[in-house]
């Protein structure tokens, strides 16, 4: 082999295959307490050197590594705050939610009135039955239109989750009848949040 072409293919192997060197030259020296840096060295350094060669791999690596990084982040989030971070209500491991079955066995939270009602004055093994059900509504004031969530319960609802009103009262059983007038409880972060000068409360 000319010696032209033996000299390239020792640079070649020289910057293409650091790591293989290293393993060899790890091979031949006796192993000391530092020897970990120089190793980290080399594979840091081939790392670097094929990044920069590959710049598509480079930012497909970096793409499935952040994708990872938040994929894991939200199933975390979810996980911790749905399993493992109790809910803030007085006993919450004795509230529980009922279910109808339609169709071909899908469950489903909601029930007609007449249901609602039976649940509620025919059973004993329950302390209190509430109603629930998410709305939206329209916050307006003289310079802007917000849209806000909303939640339209029963009167049981705060008593079921040992909630009192900070100001005011919660609902009452009159609440209930149909012909009372229109009552309303606000959440505290959404009271602080709102202008004085639009609403007063």
């Amino acid at each position: 082999m000319p010696q032209a072409r033996v000299k390239r293919f020792r640079t070649r192997c020289r910057d293409e295959w650091p790591s293989v060197m290293g393993i060899v030259r790890r091979l031949r020296r006796p192993v000391d307490a530092f020897s970990w840096l120089e190793d980290t060295a080399l594979d840091v350094k081939h790392t670097v050197r094929m990044f920069v060669h590959t710049p598509s791999f480079t930012v497909a690596a970096i793409a499935a590594l952040a994708l990872g990084i938040a994929v894991n982040t939200a199933m975390f989030s979810v996980i911790n705050a749905v399993l493992l971070t109790p809910f803030s209500y007085h006993q919450s491991d004795r509230i529980v939610m009922f279910q109808n079955t339609v169709g071909q066995g899908i469950r489903t939270g909601r029930a007609a009135p007449v249901e609602f009602n039976s649940w509620r004055q025919q059973t004993d093994a329950f302390e209190n039955v509430s109603a629930y059900a998410f709305n939206v509504a329209n916050l307006g004031g003289e310079s802007f239109t917000e849209l806000i969530p909303t939640l339209q319960v029963s009167a049981d609802l705060f008593r079921l989750c040992g909630s009192n009103a900070v100001h005011g009262r919660t609902f009452t059983a009159e609440d209930d009848s149909p012909s009372a007038p229109k009552t309303v409880v606000l959440a505290h972060s959404f009271r602080m949040a709102i202008s004085f000068s639009l609403v007063t409360v």
